[in-house]
């Protein structure tokens, strides 16, 4: 199985831009002992 996306979010946040994305994969990652991976950032326009 490969990685799934769950949910991908991308919008404009006041000067900026918000991105999430979170993934569920098919064995966790050490350390961790869940199957779910995620991202987010902030990004702001200099």
């Amino acid at each position: 199985m490969k990685a799934k996306c769950l949910s991908h979010i991308k919008q404009q946040w006041g000067r900026g831009l918000i991105e999430g994305v979170v993934w569920e994969l098919p064995k966790p990652v050490p350390p961790s002992e869940h199957q779910i991976k995620y991202r987010l950032v902030y990004i702001v326009a200099g």
